[in-house]
């Protein structure tokens, strides 16, 4: 199970993810990145990935088919997504899981940082008792991770492109 925490928690709670996740070595902000305080009051509001991402591991992958998460200028958050696993030998009825979380977010040093105090994994369109199974195992490792960091690289008020810190996966999401 330990390949469903690296690619849920690695992609999942970015409630996540750019038109192809990539791991890169340095990257550049496009534009100049606003100061922390228009940084705070840009980011407020409803956020939806851009287009799928697709999380690459050794054991497997994992597509985010769609994501969505909320920053509320009270410093919570919520998010849902919807995600696909494709690992070998895992039967295709075992493999969509939609996730909603909520938590909170700060932004400092020019970071994202998001805690998550609640998540929920539901197997969609499946009666398969192993996938509830599976979904409960990624709840648990997922709240053994409830904390993210991601480098701001744009923000404006239509678009934001964040990098996690820990992965190097790049997302891009779409405010609505």
């Amino acid at each position: 199970m330990r390949v469903l925490k690296n690619l849920v928690v690695a992609s999942a709670l970015a409630f996540t993810v750019s038109g192809c996740a990539k791991k890169t070595e340095e990257v550049k902000p496009s534009v100049q990145v606003a100061p922390i305080v228009t940084q705070q009051s840009l980011i407020k509001g409803r956020w939806t990935l851009s287009s799928p991402v697709v999380v690459v591991e050794d054991q497997g992958s994992m597509k985010i088919l769609e994501a969505r998460a909320d920053y509320l200028s009270d410093g919570t958050t919520t998010g849902y997504a919807e995600m696909k696993l494709i690992i070998k030998d895992l039967p295709e009825d075992m493999s969509t899981y939609s996730m909603s979380s909520d938590g909170g977010w700060e932004i400092l040093d020019g970071k994202l940082i998001e805690r998550t105090n609640k998540i929920k994994i539901f197997p969609k369109n499946s009666s398969n008792p192993g996938a509830l199974e599976v979904a409960r195992e990624i709840e648990k490792q997922a709240s053994d991770s409830p904390k993210s960091m991601y480098d701001i690289i744009q923000l404006d008020s239509k678009t934001m492109i964040i990098k996690d810190v820990d992965t190097g996966i790049i997302m891009e999401f779409t405010k609505n």
